[in-house]
């Protein structure tokens, strides 16, 4: 026998989703499995009456009211999916199941089901009910009812292109139709189709709704069970109930789900189908011979012998006729394998859910998938006493009526698992447990950001509490592999939250974020500070735990030695803060160390995805945007900024003062040359420089008239004429560097401008920067000019910048976000960065996820999927008699309502769209309308009227009351 991860045949199932009686979810599916619990129940009377019309309930002996039932079978989520109220009514509700489990499966797998790497194949069935005939017989709720997109909405031969189109998977849509066989035959095809290559990933199950709602009516010799319980080998099998269900896996080929990390629950060893034939008494008669065969075949592509099998899920529908035969055909294929009797437990999940049809093959692989997961044996319920036509003691099958341990001392747990349909289409797979994670390192103890989006605020909130509930009942799951998931493995949609959360340092009562992104992407504006945002230790921790900042910092840091002669990394991360405060404090050290902090920044942003469509630069903060944009090579603007600070240390002492006034009260209180205003950095935020007397002095001055001041720490008159005599020599250096255009667009601060390419490489006007007044707020006043939306994102070790922008009138702010908090907290440096990304994820700015996991390959994990804002959409038969008059036909108008125009085009929307009768001036595209919708609007637009307003009209006058004008003025009202 082959490993599994080399035999050519292993496909991996990665993740799998359900509706079934007593079960949403596979886990809440097991519970009820394991737990032996009886989840068939007889409708209520409620329920029968509204499917009959108003019809009593039968009062006949042989009428038995039991069905396998899903609750809440009617209800989902049409705006996820894109449908109008109206067709989400036509739609079959077996249908709307299948198309709910599909997206639930792929989350599950940690994928976003709108854009799964590779080719995507789905291959499903479903079983036809009644509820077209309902639809049908209810044409005062679809006037001009279209029988094609009836047979659209609820045909089987639909159900998985319905579903590749809505989640645009490309690979192949197969309808697959074998009745009870259905949803197991799929996975075979499946798995067919991913070893053959059609695909990298296919989606396998089926799906059943009986609709309308009753029970069933016994007969003597049938295969209905008499009191609606399935007895599978018992000597009271007497036959079936019909259950609901929809059951979807997702398959990949093996080696591609372990090289990709995904979260293998079990492996397909190998499957195999056949036919009965003519080996058999009649068309609906089960055959021996083909059972055995079909068996035969699993085993020979799985490469294992039946001896290996520690399980098989049969068939067991509890007709006293096909239990026998199916224990007839795994005796022939177990006979000589030497088991001892009673060592194979075979149940079968109709017992407890009844028999779900095309759904049915599904049900049992899930439950055979999750018992190898729990290495639990289930029970079969029902059985008492064996079917006298059985002889177990000649077989080495035991039906086991209690839950135990899984016992496998020889080796991987394996499950057969069978699945025969009316018509003699067999199908068999055989599972095998799957093989052990690869080991990981120890799960890091720093901080993640954990993310959620959803169409809707309610889905929101509800997805937060249910992953906060899924986190507190698994507190060991490593919160990489969460957050991985989370940001990968989700479609981003635009209501969105994140939550930074650490075991480091847990929170109790931690809380989502919760925010709308606006549509489109936003551009960024790096806004680079300047000095005064230095401190001891600042980075230290993103020294210590980002790879890619620390490879930056390295870089400037190498390059700045030989111009400072000291390497800045045993002053920014060495134990002696004091010193380091000191040091800090000399422009010749905190310039060129800001710079490498805000460089290396920046690039850490950049390199995580979050590229800066502008940049706005603080004095020394220029100088980074100008090595960003390319203007400056970074070996060059390193070389620039030691030899500007070391000539800035050089000018005579001064003293800075920030002021409360706006920038025209500042210059009047000032003398331009030995008191001059330094910078402008908001509409009320000025900074003036000069001597240190007439600093002070202006001060006490201000403090005399109520102004508010504070000294600035800075021990010269920077961005003054006091600074003159640095310019020639900050000149004269610049004059030998190759100076470029910008490559990314910046506002200078030295013109409150944009930068112009002859601007840029000027070293006259680099150089003039020393001496000039930094213009921050009319710098940042042309930007929001210039760039409406957007986000600000300071990329330094402070929120000086991003506190600043925040100043300005509520109608031209923008939202200012800092990298890593306020500069006078330590704090979690790490768990800030990923706070600031998540919220310029949630203001709609793309991120590479990827990046944030660059140490190995994370693995994804199963997590709660999207949370459904479920409304019902069914349509149940008449209570009234139908009325005398005709019906309307397809294509046929209503008549003119006696209100006005916009009254009755109103109707008209209600009639196409079936949207929300409370909305007073309901918008057609909001509400779910498209061409097709649109041009059965203007069809009976005409009918009604008399005047056929165009295509076009619809899409320029979307709206009740645009539409309505457009019809009045075409028929001149």
């Amino acid at each position: 026998m082959t490993d599994p991860v080399a035999h050519p045949a292993s496909i991996a199932i990665v993740a799998m989703a359900c509706r079934f009686p007593g079960g949403d979810t596979p886990e809440q599916f097991w519970a009820g499995v394991e737990a032996g619990v009886d989840a068939v129940r007889p409708f209520t009377d409620e329920e029968l009456e509204r499917w009959s019309g108003g019809t009593p309930r039968p009062v006949d002996p042989r009428y038995v009211n039991r069905h396998g039932v899903v609750e809440g079978m009617g209800e989902f989520d049409a705006p996820f999916f894109g449908y109008t109220s109206r067709d989400a009514d036509m739609l079959n509700p077996a249908h709307r199941l299948f198309l709910e489990c599909s997206w639930e499966a792929l989350e599950r797998a940690g994928y976003d089901p709108a854009n799964v790497p590779g080719t995507v194949g789905i291959y499903g069935g479903a079983g036809r009910n009644g509820y077209d005939d309902v639809v049908r017989s209810r044409p005062d709720l679809f006037p001009g009812l279209d029988d094609f997109a009836v047979r659209l909405a609820n045909e089987p031969e639909h159900l998985c292109s319905r579903v590749a189109y809505k989640l645009g998977l490309t690979g192949p849509a197969v309808a697959v139709m074998t009745v009870c066989s259905t949803s197991l035959v799929a996975v075979h095809e499946a798995s067919r189709a991913l070893l053959a290559g059609d695909c990298d990933t296919a989606l396998a199950g089926g799906v059943t709704v009986q609709v309308p709602r009753r029970g069933y009516w016994y007969q003597e010799n049938g295969v209905m069970s008499p009191d609606g319980r399935c007895r599978a080998f018992a000597t009271g099998a007497a036959g079936i109930v019909a259950g609901d269900g929809a059951g979807v896996v997702v398959l990949r080929r093996l080696a591609d789900a372990i090289d990709d990390g995904d979260p293998i629950l079990a492996v397909v060893r190998g499957s195999a189908v056949n036919n009965d034939g003519r080996r058999r008494a009649g068309f609906t008669a089960p055959s021996v011979q083909g059972q055995a065969e079909v068996i035969r075949a699993a085993h020979d592509v799985a490469d294992v012998e039946p001896a290996s099998i520690g399980y098989l899920e049969a068939h067991g529908t509890g007709t006293p006729v096909g239990d026998p035969i199916e224990i007839a055909a795994l005796a022939e294929v177990f006979a000589g394998c030497g088991l001892a009797p009673g060592s194979v437990p075979i149940g079968s999940v109709k017992t407890t859910i009844g028999h779900t049809d095309t759904a049915a093959g599904a049900a049992g692989l899930i439950k055979a998938v999750m018992m190898l997961r729990h290495r639990r044996i289930a029970p079969s319920l029902g059985f008492d006493a064996p079917n006298p036509e059985i002889d177990f003691a000649a077989t080495p099958f035991v039906v086991p009526t209690a839950s135990r341990d899984w016992e496998s001392p020889g080796g991987p747990r394996r499950a057969g698992v069978s699945s025969f349909g009316v018509g003699g289409v067999n199908a068999h797979v055989v599972l095998e447990e799957a093989p052990p994670r690869p080991e990981r390192t120890t799960a890091p103890a720093r901080a993640e950001v954990l993310v959620l989006s959803a169409r809707s605020p309610g889905a929101l909130a509800a997805m937060a509490g249910t992953l906060l509930e899924h986190l507190r009942a698994r507190p060991d799951q490593r919160l990489d592999e969460v957050a991985w998931t989370l940001q990968s493995g989700r479609h981003p949609f635009a209501h969105r939250g994140h939550l930074v959360r650490s075991r480091r340092d847990p929170d109790a009562e931690p809380k989502f974020r919760l925010s709308t992104a606006p549509a489109g992407n936003p551009s960024v504006t790096f806004l680079l500070p300047g000095q005064g945002s230095q401190r001891p230790g600042m980075t230290r921790q993103l020294y210590d735990e980002v790879p890619g900042f620390r490879a930056v910092l390295d870089e400037c840091c190498d390059l700045l030695r030989p111009v400072l002669g000291r390497d800045l990394r045993d002053l920014l991360y060495g134990d002696d803060t004091g010193r380091a405060a000191r040091e800090l404090e000399r422009v010749e050290v905190s310039q060129p160390a800001l710079f490498a902090i805000d460089y290396a920044l920046a690039r850490t942003w950049m390199d995580r995805g979050v590229m800066p469509g502008a940049m706005i630069g603080h004095s020394l903060g220029e100088l980074v945007a100008a090595c960003l944009a390319g203007v400056l090579t970074l070996s060059d603007a390193a070389t620039a900024i030691g030899v500007r600070a070391s000539v800035l240390a050089e000018m005579p002492p001064g003293a800075m003062l920030a002021v409360s006034l706006p920038e025209e009260q500042v210059r009047d209180l000032v003398n331009g040359q030995t008191l001059a205003l330094a910078a402008v950095n908001g509409p009320q935020q000025c900074v003036v420089a000069g001597t240190s007397e007439l600093v002070a002095e202006l001060g006490e001055r201000l403090a005399s008239g109520g102004v508010h001041s504070r000294p600035v720490a800075a021990g010269h008159a920077f961005h003054t004429p006091l600074m003159e005599p640095a310019v020639g020599k900050v000149r004269d250096h610049l004059s030998g560097v190759a100076l470029r255009a910008p490559s990314i667009a910046f506002v200078s601060t030295i013109s409150g401008d944009w930068i112009t390419d002859e601007q840029a490489t000027d070293p006259g006007f680099w150089a003039g920067q020393l001496s000039s007044p930094v213009l921050f707020e009319p710098a940042l006043r042309t930007l929001l000019a210039t760039t409406p939306d957007g986000v600000l994102l300071e990329t330094g070790p402070g929120q000086t910048l991003s506190s600043l922008a925040t100043l300005r009138p509520k109608e031209s702010r923008r939202r200012a976000l800092p990298s890593l908090g306020d500069v006078t907290k330590a704090g979690d440096e790490f768990a800030a960065l990923l706070n600031t990304t998540g919220h310029l994820w949630q203001a709609g700015v793309p991120v590479d996820w990827r990046a944030w996991h660059p140490e190995e390959a994370t693995p994804r994990v199963t997590l709660p999927t999207y949370a459904f804002q479920r409304r019902t959409h069914l349509v149940f038969p008449r209570r009234d008699p139908a009325p005398a008059s005709r019906p309307a036909l397809a294509g046929e108008a209503p008549a003119p309502s006696a209100g006005s125009v916009r009254d009755t085009v109103r109707d008209l929307f209600q009639q196409v769209l079936g949207c929300d009768d409370q909305l007073d001036d309901p918008h057609f595209f909001e509400q779910g309308g498209d061409s097709l919708t649109a041009m059965r609007l203007t069809t009976l637009l005409d009918e009604t009227f008399g005047v056929a307003p165009s295509l076009e009209a619809v899409f320029e006058a979307p709206t009740v009351g645009e539409l309505a004008a457009v019809v009045e003025r075409l028929s001149g009202q």
